[in-house]
């Protein structure tokens, strides 16, 4: 009995062996080069990332390890300097808003679409010269508009039709000359 049990188990251990083999088999050479493929790009992002962090905690300690190093004096001149630099970009990105701020402004004001605001001589004026650049511009877009309604119409100044007050007198004409026609003419109300 201890023999078939045997015999049994080293079947059973075969089948198993071969069942992975089978399983290993079953892929594609396709699809383990994909694996493969990706595999290497989740090692270089990981590196990647591994390196970003172990530099920025390199500067840290380099940084930490330099402001030891320095008298009172180089620190207190140090972390002047740090701040000095800080507020310079946060005075700058302020600036920009500001900037960006009036040319829109003055943009509505001059009823210009908001698209001029990226104007290469709009974004490189000084603050001061922005409403000389939006004449100049207001200028351009009323030719150019002019030109495009010229064209549209052949040349010609396209026929205005009668203002309101002149629409109604016309009408208020016609129901005079023609009685007939004053119950249809005249709207109700």
């Amino acid at each position: 009995m201890a023999e078939e049990v045997k015999e049994v188990k080293a079947v059973a251990e075969t089948q198993k062996v071969e069942a992975k083999v089978e399983v290993a088999k079953t892929i594609s050479v396709e699809e383990y080069s994909t694996l493969q493929k990706e595999l290497e790009e989740l090692k270089t992002s990981f590196q990647t990332r591994v390196n970003q962090a172990s530099k920025a905690e390199r500067e840290k300690q380099e940084k930490a390890l330099a402001k030891e190093k320095m008298s009172l004096e180089e620190r207190i001149k140090a972390e002047a300097q740090e701040q000095l630099e800080a507020l310079g970009s946060e005075l700058k990105t302020l600036k920009t808003e500001k900037k960006q701020f009036t040319i829109t402004q003055q943009l509505a004001d001059a009823q210009l679409p908001k698209l001029f605001a990226n104007d290469v001589r709009l974004v490189n004026a000084d603050i001061a010269d922005i409403p000389k650049v939006i004449k100049e511009l207001k200028k351009e877009y009323a030719e150019f508009a002019s030109t495009i309604g010229q064209n549209a119409v052949g040349g010609t100044a396209p026929k205005v039709p009668p203002s309101q007050s002149q629409g109604s007198n016309y009408i208020d004409k016609l129901a005079q000359q023609n009685p007939q026609l004053a119950r249809f003419l005249k709207p109700k109300r």
